[in-house]
Formats: structure tokens, sequence, C-alpha cells
């Protein structure tokens, strides 16, 4: 049983859009809304990995880039978590992430000068000859079983 419809749209939810193909969950999956999914920009076919009876809240929020990878073990609840992945984010079983947490595998910004300037230009929506982003420095983040990550903890 699951409040997450087989067109893959949240029972009651407001946001109009469904969860996106390259989330897979499990049984018991609860989701506030699919919201959560809208900033998941990853191109990877399991990009998001759910456990069963995993319960997301509204406030949650899966950042994942383009190459992007996240894991969710059984019996975890994220209620308003941030979870940013450039490469690779693993949350245990049985966790509980409170409000306002972040996890992040990078800093999402260049730490050099000259780079940050080339990124900035990247991210303008609107500037002609937008360059590449450059290559961020990412670290793979391993969150063990049975933890729990108080509010407001980055």
């Amino acid at each position: 049983m699951s409040n997450v419809r087989e067109d893959r749209h949240v029972e009651g939810d407001w946001w109009p859009e469904p969860i996106p193909p390259n989330v897979e969950f499990g049984e018991g999956f609860y989701c506030e809304t699919a919201q959560i999914f809208r900033k998941l920009r990853s191109k990877k076919p399991r990009a998001v990995i759910i456990g069963k009876h995993v319960s997301c809240y509204a406030g949650c929020s899966f950042a994942i880039g383009e190459n992007g990878h996240c894991t969710i073990g059984d019996f975890t609840l994220l209620n308003g978590a941030l979870i940013m992945a450039e490469e690779k984010i693993e949350i245990g079983s049985h966790c509980l992430v409170s409000w306002n947490v972040g996890i992040a595998d990078s800093d999402f910004h260049p730490l050099e000068p000259a780079q940050r300037l080339i990124d900035a230009q990247a991210l303008a929506p609107y500037f002609r000859n937008r360059p590449a982003r450059p290559r961020l420095k990412t670290a793979p983040v391993k969150i063990a079983d049975n933890v729990w990550i108080g509010m407001n903890a980055v």
C-alpha cells in the first residue's frame, strides 16, 4: 500500500506533476507531495532509489544533479530535509532526518576565483555565450543505519 497511484501521481496532491520515472520506490512509500522531486535533474535511469515504508514529507527536496544518485533505506523518515547530490548520497535504513537538515556531496561552486567567475556566467540564464559550468569537486556521502539527524544540521 502507498499513497502513490499507478500513474505516479500522489493522492490528493496539489502539485500537478507525477513522481519522475527515474525515481524507484518500495512498498509502503508515503510521499506528501511530488513537488519534492522538482529539482531532480539526474539523467540516470535510477536516480533516486527509495526503500520500503519510507516517509517523505512536504518540506523535503531532492536536488539531484545530472550525474547524481541517491538511495534511501527502508523505514527512513525525511521531514523537511534537503538532499543535494552531484555524485552520490546514501542514507541507511531506520533513519530519522529532521527539519531543515541539509545533506550535500559538494559545495556546488568552485573555490578558485577565476572558476567562480565562469560558474556565475554559466548559471546566468540570459547570458548569450554561456560557458559550461566548471567541474565541481564532490565526495560521496554515506549515512549509516539507525541514525537520527536533528533539526538544522548541515
